[in-house]
């Protein structure tokens, strides 16, 4: 059975998906250069990205619409570096520690999100240390000539703050589950009056599980569904 999270990444690549996004999950930063991470034949990580999503200026599918935490202007290029977490824990409303303000290492926060702009490649390798520098302070890098942004963004309940005011991209977990089950769960039911289906054998049971209620009409019944499977209850206090 997939934990809590597993359950929450697997919604947020899936919520990317139908956003026309292409995704790689669990991105590692590697660091062979630093021997403190090298243990016999494996070698540690600086970080890690839940995902990292590129959608292409003019993506569409049938039309579909698109979620309007996500919009941009026609003809960009998104490349979006998200953090999905489940709202438990002291850390569940601040990014990762290699984002955070006021880094312990500046200089080696700058080199891994610099690492994952020379992963994405729409930029040439030498111009990836300017824009990470203004990535990792702003959470957003456009470049207006070539209709290109970056951002980083955190798919949870709430983010603190001081980096919603810093810059952070917010995907409130409510929201991207009414994406999901209004826009899809419901598409081909709307656009073919006949058509009852919007999920697929292939998809994972988590995407069908919420699509299968919607098509049956009782989108509360999903969205109830996709909550217990991807957020955590609210802790116990003991006082009832």
């Amino acid at each position: 059975m997939s934990s809590i999270g597993e359950n929450l990444e697997l919604f947020a690549d899936w919520y990317l998906r139908f956003n026309g996004y292409f995704t790689v999950n669990n991105f590692l930063v590697h660091a062979p250069e630093d021997p403190v991470r090298i243990y016999r034949d494996s070698v540690g990580a600086h970080t890690e990205a839940d995902l990292i999503g590129v959608a292409l200026p003019y993506s569409d599918e049938l039309a579909f619409p698109k979620a309007p935490e996500l919009s941009l202007p026609e003809g960009w290029t998104d490349v979006l570096i998200l953090e999905a977490k489940s709202g438990i824990g002291k850390d569940s409303t601040k990014p990762n520690k290699i984002w955070r303000q006021a880094p312990k290492d500046p200089q080696r926060q700058i080199e891994a999100v610099a690492y994952m702009i020379r992963f994405v490649g729409f930029h040439r390798p030498e111009q990836a240390k300017e824009i990470a520098t203004t990535l990792a302070q702003n959470y957003r890098y456009e470049d207006a000539e070539r209709r290109c942004v970056y951002r980083y963004a955190m798919l949870c309940s709430h983010v603190a703050r001081t980096y919603l005011d810093h810059g952070v991209l917010h995907i409130p977990i409510d929201a991207a589950i009414e994406f999901v089950v209004h826009q899809r769960g419901q598409s081909w039911l709307n656009a073919h009056r006949t058509a009852t289906r919007s999920s697929h054998d292939k998809w994972p049971p988590l995407i069908n599980g919420a699509l299968e209620r919607a098509n049956q009409g009782d989108l509360a019944a999903a969205k109830q569904y996709l909550r217990d499977q991807i957020t955590q209850p609210p802790a116990d206090t003991g006082n009832g």
